[in-house]
């Protein structure tokens, strides 16, 4: 699996607004690409905050994990 599957998996998962969104992304994800996904909640300013969002999911990414 490359860095651009597990990066792009990331950050889509990173910009999921809603619950439903995220489930749906987790399963088509393993389905498709076998990339694990997890989310978690997000409190704060959201639109100043969109960069280090990107920026932490990415380095979290991981396609050993």
């Amino acid at each position: 699996m490359g860095s651009k599957i597990v990066s792009t998996a990331a950050i889509k998962m990173a910009l999921s607004a809603y619950r439903q969104e995220e489930t749906r992304l987790k399963k088509e994800l393993l389905e498709n690409w076998e990339v694990k996904a997890v989310a978690v909640d997000y409190g704060g300013e959201f639109i100043s905050s969109v960069g280090k969002i990107v920026e932490r999911a990415v380095v979290a990414a991981s396609p050993f994990a």
